[in-house]
C-alpha cells in the first residue's frame, strides 16, 4: 500500500445504536464541529439539463477489495439524441486509460473499467458532450450485486450513515480527486463500540490530482457492527464510496454506497418486514444542533402514528421496523424522516433476508434526499435480471396523479393502466410483482414532488438492492 493510501482512511463512523423510543447514544469525546453542517442536499441537479454543452460524472467504489467485487458503468440516455464522450479510468497501480464512447438516444451503454485502464480500477471520470445523461455503477461478486449512481459533482462534505465491520463483514471507503488541484481531507472514525477514533495518519490526507485512496475500516474500527462515516475537505473537493461486503458467499451481501449530503429530508417509499428478515434504518445527525426528527409511517392499509426520534449532534439512532408493532409483516410501508428546523440529517437503510433465502440476503441503501416531480430510473444491469416492484411515495400532501412511460423501440411510451393513475399523499403505490412493470428504462412524472423506488432481482428481500433512480425533468 502507497503512503497515500495508508494516510487516506480518514473516516468520521459516527455509529451509537439506538433503540427504538428514540435513546440515542452520544459520541463520547468527540468535539462539536465549528464549522455550521452542509446545506440540504438539493434532490433536482444530478443529471445536467438536456442543453448543457457537457457534463461529468465520478464513479468510485468498484475496487477489488470486497470479496472480488468488480464494478461496471452504465451510461443511460433518455433524450432523442445521441452523446459521446470519454472515459478515464484509473487503476489501482496508478495507471491511467482513456476510451471513447457513444450513447445512442433512449438507450443504455456499458463500460468495464478494468478494460480500459488495466488491474483493479477504482476510480473513473466520464466525461460527455452533452446533459441528459445518467452515469451509475454495478458491482458483483460471489456475494451478490449492488447498484448505486455516480456522482455528478464533487464535494467538502460526504456522509455514510452505517457500515459494518463485525465478524464476516468488510467495509472499504474510496475517496477519488477528479479535480486539477491537490485536495486535502480528514475523515474520523466514530463507532459504536469504541466512540470517537481520529488516527493520526487519518488526517489531512493528500490527494493530488486524480488520486485515489481506499482504505478497509475494519483496520481501526474492528469487529463493529455500526460505523458511520464523515469525509470533511480542508481544501478542494472529492467524490466518496463506501463498498460493504456481509458474511459469505451463499449466506451474506454486496452494498455499493455512494457519499450523501446532509438533507432535512429523507423517504424510502417502499420497506417491507419479511417473516425471518429485518428492516432497521440509521439517523445520522452530523451538525452541531439536536435534530428533532418525525418518522412518519405510510401503510396501504389503515394507519400508523408517526414515530418521534431526537438525534444530538454527532450521534446516530437507530429504529427496527421488525420490532415495530404498528408495522404489518410481508406488506410494503413507506417512510418518512423529516427533521425540524431544515437541519441536515443522512438515513440510511439495512435490509437482512431470511436465512435461507437467495443472495444478496443483506443490503445497505441510502434513503431518497428530498423529491421531484420527475424520476429517471435506469435499466436493470446484469447480474440483475428484471424487476420485483416500482414504489411511488407522495410527499405533497394532496393527491397527485402520475404517469409512467417506458422506452422501447427508441422512444418513451406510457405503460398501460398507468397513465394518469391516482397516487394519495404517505401511503405508497406499489406497483408490480403483478402484473410486472417493465424492468427497462423507465420515465416518472407526477403532478407534484414524489419519491421512487425500483427493487429488482434476484435478491433475497425486497429492499436489500435497489436500482438507481435519479430526479429528471426531461
Amino acid at each position: 500500500m502507497t503512503e497515500i493510501a495508508r494516510r487516506a482512511s480518514v473516516l468520521i463512523a459516527v455509529a451509537a445504536l439506538v433503540a427504538i423510543g428514540g435513546m440515542v447514544d452520544t459520541l463520547v469525546g468527540r468535539p462539536v464541529p465549528a464549522h455550521p453542517a452542509p446545506p440540504p442536499a438539493a434532490a433536482g441537479d444530478l443529471i445536467a439539463p438536456v442543453g448543457a454543452e457537457s457534463s461529468a460524472w465520478y464513479c468510485v467504489g468498484g475496487t477489488d477489495a470486497g470479496g472480488g467485487a468488480v464494478a461496471t458503468i452504465s451510461l443511460t440516455n433518455p433524450t432523442s439524441r445521441p452523446v459521446t464522450g470519454t472515459v478515464r479510468a484509473v487503476a489501482s497501480n496508478g495507471h491511467v486509460g482513456m476510451a471513447a464512447v457513444t450513447v445512442p438516444a433512449g438507450s443504455t451503454t456499458s463500460v468495464v473499467p478494468t478494460q480500459v485502464a488495466g488491474a483493479g480500477p477504482a476510480a473513473a471520470t466520464v466525461e460527455l458532450d452533452g446533459g441528459g445523461v445518467a452515469v451509475t455503477q454495478t458491482v458483483s461478486g460471489p456475494l451478490g450485486w449492488s447498484s448505486a449512481p455516480c456522482a455528478s459533482t464533487t464535494s467538502d462534505h460526504w456522509y455514510f450513515a452505517h457500515a459494518s465491520t463485525a465478524s464476516g463483514d468488510t467495509a472499504v471507503l474510496t475517496l477519488y480527486n477528479p479535480g486539477a488541484t491537490v485536495a486535502i481531507a480528514d475523515v474520523t472514525l466514530v463507532t459504536s463500540t469504541a466512540g470517537t477514533l481520529q488516527p493520526a495518519g487519518y488526517q489531512e490526507v493528500d490527494l493530488p490530482p486524480g488520486a485515489f485512496v481506499s482504505e478497509n475500516l475494519g483496520d481501526h474500527a474492528q469487529n463493529d457492527p455500526s460505523v458511520a462515516t464523515e469525509v470533511e475537505t480542508l481544501s478542494g473537493t472529492v467524490v466518496a464510496a463506501q463498498l460493504q461486503t456481509f458474511g459469505q458467499p451463499a449466506h451474506g451481501g454486496l452494498a455499493l454506497v455512494s457519499g450523501s449530503g446532509a438533507a432535512p429530508s429523507w423517504s424510502f417509499p417502499q420497506s417491507t418486514v419479511v417473516d425471518g428478515g429485518s428492516v432497521v434504518f440509521r439517523v445520522l445527525n452530523p451538525s452541531a444542533t439536536t435534530a428533532r426528527v418525525t418518522v412518519s409511517l405510510g401503510l396501504q392499509s389503515g394507519r400508523a402514528e408517526p414515530v418521534s426520534l431526537t438525534v444530538p449532534p454527532g450521534s446516530v439512532a437507530s429504529l427496527d421496523g421488525s420490532t415495530m408493532a404498528r408495522i404489518p409483516a410481508n406488506v410494503a410501508f413507506g417512510i418518512t424522516f423529516t427533521a425540524a428546523g431544515g437541519i441536515g440529517i443522512v438515513v440510511s437503510r439495512e435490509v437482512v433476508a431470511p436465512a435461507a433465502a437467495p443472495v444478496p440476503q443483506v443490503g445497505e441503501v441510502p434513503g431518497v434526499a428530498g423529491s421531484s416531480p420527475g424520476w429517471l430510473v435506469v435499466a436493470v444491469a446484469p447480474p440483475g435480471t428484471g424487476n420485483y416492484s416500482l414504489a411511488v411515495l407522495d410527499l405533497s400532501g394532496a393527491p397527485v396523479s402520475l404517469t409512467v412511460r417506458a422506452w422501447t423501440g427508441g422512444a418513451a411510451r406510457p405503460v398501460r393502466g398507468l397513465d394518469g393513475v391516482t397516487v394519495e399523499p404517505g401511503v405508497p403505490l406499489v406497483l408490480g410483482p403483478t402484473p410486472a412493470v417493465p424492468a427497462g428504462m423507465l420515465e416518472i412524472s407526477a403532478e407534484g414532488p414524489v419519491s421512487v423506488e425500483f427493487d429488482p432481482v434476484p435478491v433475497g428481500s425486497p429492499g436489500v438492492e435497489v436500482t438507481p433512480a435519479l430526479p429528471w425533468t426531461g
